[in-house]
């Protein structure tokens, strides 16, 4: 979280692709300012959910555009490229 820095387990310290989605993350804040950024996306997720939030689409680039949209599915089946885990979101 930033300006904190970025966390991952250490198990997926060598995930170019989750870190790639982290930095994003990085990057709009960077963008925004930590209030602004903060507020935004707690409205974001409010609104829309986790699977339609803005700030989460951004940061999915790298998934196809299926996966943008119904993230929680892709990681939960293993059609996610950044991560999988059939347990994400229960």
């Amino acid at each position: 979280m930033p300006p904190f820095g970025i966390v991952v387990s250490e198990s997926e310290k060598s995930n170019k692709r989750l870190i790639n989605h982290e930095t994003i993350h990085w990057e709009q804040w960077k963008r925004e300012g930590t209030l602004p950024y903060a507020l935004n996306y707690i409205s974001e997720a409010i609104k829309n959910g986790y699977d339609k939030n803005k700030y989460e689409i951004e940061a999915r680039y790298e998934e196809s555009e299926y996966c943008k949209l119904n993230y929680t599915e892709c990681v939960r089946s293993g059609k996610a490229l950044t991560i999988y885990n059939p347990e994400f979101r229960n």
